[in-house]
C-alpha cells in the first residue's frame, strides 16, 4: 500500500484485467545423434534451416563409424524434418572416440628451435577435414598477371601499390603501372643500384623507361605519370648501357629489382619458370632481379602466368620490412565449397586481427565457437610475422600452389586431414550427463531446452545393440521432462512379427512408434538411402501444429520426400498392428505415401491417441507457464477467483476454437479452485489447488457408414 504523506493529488497506475495464458509451442523438435562435424559438449544447436544444421554439424555425406560407412542419420532426418515442414530443431551431437582433424605447419629456425603454426578443426569427425584457403588482399599485391585485352600476343605487368619501404626507393608512382612484357626492352636511372653489377637497377621517381611497341617502334616512359614520348634514338645516361633498343645490343637486361629471399627464388628458378624469364639473389637473399631474355617468346609460353602468380604468393625478408603479403583473405572449405569466410587476417603475432585473434583455440563468444570451424595456435617461441610465413609456406600444398594445368589459378592451400568419425555411439553416449564445467551432452543436454517438445534419435535405430537401450532413455527422458514425445522406429528390416516383439517391450503414453523405414532420395544422387521414419514424422507433428492445431492428429498426412518404403503394410496386416499402437506408413494410389495411424504406445484408453496425450501437454504447459505469478500471492479467495478466471478464459478461448468437445462451455470443460478443492490442511501447509476437467476431440479413427435397404412409401 503506497503511503501519502503530504497533501496533494496522487495518480496510480492500476489493472482490471485478469491474468492471461498463453499457450506455448508444440513444434520444436530435438535430435540426438552422431554426425560428421560440431560440438559434443555444449547446449544444442538450434538450427532453423538444412543450411543450418551443415554450416554446424557437416553435411549429409556418410559417416565412417568404426571404419564402417554408414549413412549419415541424423543429418538425412534432420534433412526430412524440414521437407516435411519442421521449423526448428535443437541438434545435439554424440560421438564415441572421434579425432579431430589438423594440420601442422613447422619450420625449424636458425637457432634449431623447433617452432610451428597447428591449424586444427574445432571438433571432432570427418568433417573436420577442410581446406584453409589463403587469398592475399589484392590492396598489398606486389606483382601480378593481366592478360592483355586488346593483343593476346602480349602479356601485361601489373605493379600495385609498392611500398617505398619495401623497395627503399621512392616507388609510389609505380602504383597499377601496367607494362607490356613481351616488348619491355631495358630500365634505366640516374646511376645504377649497385657500383659492382651495372646490370642491376631500381626505380626511383624520374626513372626513364625504354619499351618497344608491337610495331617495334620504341617509346621512352617517365615513372611519373607515364606520359609516352615516341623517339627513335634514346641514351641511357650516367654509366648505364647504351641501347640503339637492337635486340642484339640490349641481350639479357635486367628488368627491375625487388626485395626478395630464397623462398620467392625457389618459385622464379629453372624448376618452374621459362628459359626465357628468370630471377637471381644475392648474396645474403634480400635482394631477387627479374630478369627477361629478349631474344626469347614470352607471349608462347604458357607456363609464363603460372610461374609470375606463384612468385606474387611468395614471401622474402627484406632491409625494411617482408615482401610476403601480409594481409589474407581466409576461406574455409569443405568439398570445395566455402563454410566459413574472414577477411584481412594479418601474419603480425600482435596485429588487431591477426590468425591467433581471428581464429583462437578458446574463442570468448560462444557463437564464435559454434561457427568458426578452424582453431589456429603457435608454437613456441613466439614468431614474427616471417617466421609465421615461412612455417605456413612448408604446408601449403605445392601442386596447387604451381598447379600443372596453366590455366588454373595458383593457390594457397592447407589441408586439414585425419579427422574421424570414431565408433558407433553407446546407450551412454545417448543418455549423456550435465557438466557445468565442460558442457553438458546427449539426452541430458536437453534438459535445459524448454521449449522442445519432440524428440527423436534415429541413428540409434540402425545399431541392434544400443537400439532398445536409447529407447529407454528417451522414454525415462520424457516422463522426466513432462511435456515431451518420443518418436521412435523399429529397427530396419523388421518384419511385421518383428515390430509386434519389439513394441511388446514397450508401454508409454509419451512414445508414439512408425513402421516400416521409408526410402528417400541419397545426398549424392547416387540412388536410393533407406531412413528410420521418425525425421519426416516430426516434420508432419510440427506441420500440423502450425496449420492445425496440436489438437489435430498428426495422421493422414503426405509424407514429403519418400520414393518408397521398405516393406509395403496392406490392410491386413495393419489390422494386427494398429490395435497394438504400431503406426503405420502406407502408400495409396492416387494419394500418395501417408501416415495411416495416429497411436501412442500407452495401455492406457485415455491416453491412446498421439494428438489427445499432446493436447493435454499443451495444455498442462501453457498453464504451468502462464501461472508462476501465482507463487507466494495471498492464498484466499481473490487469489481462487482470479486462477479460476484465467483458466477459464484460455478453455473458453480453446472451446471457441474448436479444440474440444461439446456445443457449450459448461459441456467442453470445467474449472474450480475454492474449498471444495482444498483442505485446510492444504491452505496451512501453503497449496493452492485447481481442479481442471477438459473434453479433448479424439480422432475419428474408425469412420462407420451404415447403409440398409428400405422400402419406398407412397
Amino acid at each position: 500500500m503506497p503511503e501519502y504523506l503530504a497533501p496533494g493529488v496522487y495518480v496510480e497506475e492500476t489493472s482490471f484485467r485478469q491474468k492471461t495464458i498463453e499457450g506455448v509451442s508444440t513444434s520444436v523438435a530435438a535430435i540426438v545423434g552422431p554426425t560428421r562435424f560440431g560440438q559434443v559438449r555444449g547446449q544444442p544447436v538450434q538450427c532453423t534451416s538444412l543450411a543450418d544444421f551443415e554450416n554446424n554439424f557437416g553435411d549429409l555425406a556418410n559417416l565412417a563409424l568404426g571404419g564402417i560407412a554408414a549413412p549419415n542419420y541424423t543429418a538425412l532426418s534432420v534433412r526430412a524434418f524440414f521437407d516435411n515442414g519442421g521449423h526448428t530443431i535443437y541438434v545435439a551431437r554424440v560421438a564415441h572416440n572421434a579425432a579431430a582433424a589438423t594440420a601442422t605447419a613447422p619450420r625449424v629456425l636458425p637457432q634449431n628451435t623447433a617452432a610451428s603454426v597447428l591449424f586444427q578443426a574445432r571438433f571432432p569427425g570427418s568433417g573436420g577435414n577442410l581446406d584453409v584457403v589463403f587469398t592475399p588482399r589484392r590492396s598489398a599485391s606486389l606483382l601480378s598477371l593481366l592478360p592483355s585485352t586488346s593483343d593476346a600476343d602480349i602479356v601485361l605487368l601489373r605493379l600495385s601499390q609498392v611500398r617505398k619501404a619495401q623497395l627503399n626507393t621512392p616507388a609510389a608512382a609505380l602504383a597499377d603501372a601496367l607494362f607490356p612484357l613481351q616488348k619491355l626492352v631495358a630500365l634505366a636511372q640516374n646511376k645504377p643500384a649497385d657500383a659492382n653489377n651495372p646490370d642491376r637497377y631500381e626505380f626511383e621517381a624520374g626513372q626513364r623507361i625504354f619499351i618497344v611497341d608491337t610495331t617495334g617502334a620504341p617509346h621512352l616512359h617517365d615513372i611519373a605519370g607515364f606520359a609516352p614520348s615516341i623517339t627513335t634514338d634514346q641514351s641511357v645516361r650516367d654509366g648505364a648501357r647504351k641501347s640503339t633498343l637492337s635486340q642484339a645490343g640490349l641481350g639479357d637486361a635486367p628488368l627491375f629489382t625487388v626485395p626478395g629471399g630464397p623462398a620467392l627464388a625457389q618459385y622464379l628458378g629453372a624448376t618452374s619458370t621459362p628459359a626465357n624469364f628468370y630471377a637471381t639473389a644475392n648474396a645474403d637473399g634480400s635482394t631477387l632481379t627479374f630478369a627477361h631474355a629478349l631474344n626469347a617468346s614470352v607471349a608462347t609460353d604458357t607456363q609464363l602466368p603460372t610461374a609470375l602468380a606463384a612468385a606474387d604468393l611468395a614471401p622474402g625478408p627484406g632491409a625494411a620490412g617482408p615482401l610476403y603479403h601480409n594481409a589474407f583473405d581466409i576461406s574455409v572449405q569443405r568439398n570445395g565449397l566455402s563454410i566459413y569466410g574472414i577477411q584481412g587476417v594479418s601474419l603480425e603475432f600482435n596485429a588487431p586481427v591477426s590468425l591467433g585473434t581471428a581464429l583462437p583455440m578458446n574463442p570468448v563468444r560462444s557463437s564464435d565457437r559454434l561457427t568458426q570451424p578452424i582453431a589456429v595456435s603457435y608454437g613456441t617461441p613466439a614468431h614474427n610475422a616471417s617466421d609465421v610465413w615461412a612455417a605456413l609456406d612448408a604446408a601449403f600444398d605445392p601442386a596447387l600452389r604451381v598447379p600443372a594445368n596453366p590455366a588454373a589459378t595458383p593457390q594457397l592451400v592447407i589441408h586439414l586431414t585425419n579427422g574421424t568419425d570414431g565408433t558407433a555411439p553407446t546407450v551412454a553416449d545417448y543418455i549423456g550427463e550435465m557438466n557445468d564445467q565442460l558442457g553438458s551432452y546427449g539426452l541430458a543436454a536437453l534438459e535445459d531446452i524448454e521449449v522442445v517438445s519432440m524428440v527423436l534419435c534415429p541413428a540409434a535405430a540402425a545399431d541392434p545393440a544400443t537400439h532398445l537401450g536409447v529407447i529407454t532413455a528417451m522414454q525415462q527422458h520424457c516422463n522426466k521432462m513432462r511435456y515431451r514425445m518420443g518418436i521412435i522406429e523399429a529397427g530396419q528390416g523388421s518384419s511385421v512379427a518383428d515390430v509386434q516383439a519389439f513394441r511388446a517391450q514397450l508401454s508409454d503414453t509419451r512414445l508414439a512408434l512408425y513402421y516400416p523405414w521409408v526410402k528417400t532420395a541419397s545426398p549424392d544422387g547416387s540412388g536410393d538411402v533407406i531412413l528410420p521414419p521418425s525425421g519426416f514424422l516430426a516434420g508432419i507433428y510440427a506441420d500440423t501444429d502450425v496449420l492445425r492445431g496440436v489438437h489435430k492428429a498428426p495422421a493422414n498426412e503426405v509424407i514429403q520426400g519418400v520414393t518408397g518404403l521398405e516393406l509395403y503394410v496392406n490392410t491386413f496386416q495393419q489390422e494386427v498392428l494398429n490395435p497394438a499402437g504400431i503406426n503405420c506408413l502406407r502408400l495409396f494410389p492416387n494419394r500418395g505415401y501417408r501416415v495411416w495411424g495416429g497411436r501412442t504406445l500407452s495401455d492406457d484408453p485415455d491416453w491412446r491417441y498421439v494428438n489427445v496425450r499432446r493436447y493435454f501437454m499443451f495444455l498442462e504447459h501453457s498453464i504451468d507457464n502462464s501461472t508462476q505469478w501465482v507463487v507466494f500471492e495471498p492464498n484466499g479467495e481473490a487469489l481462487w477467483a482470479n486462477v479460476t478466471a484465467t483458466v477459464s478464459d484460455f478453455l473458453y478461448s480453446e472451446w471457441r476454437n474448436g479444440h474440444l468437445l461439446g456445443s457449450k462451455p459448461d459441456q467442453a470443460y470445467f474449472v474450480r479452485c475454492d474449498r471444495t478443492t482444498m483442505t485446510q490442511n492444504d491452505l496451512d501447509n501453503g497449496r493452492l489447488v485447481c481442479l481442471v476437467g477438459v473434453a479433448p476431440l479424439k480422432p475419428a479413427e474408425f469412420v462407420i457408414f451404415r447403409i440398409g435397404q428400405k422400402t419406398a412409401d407412397a
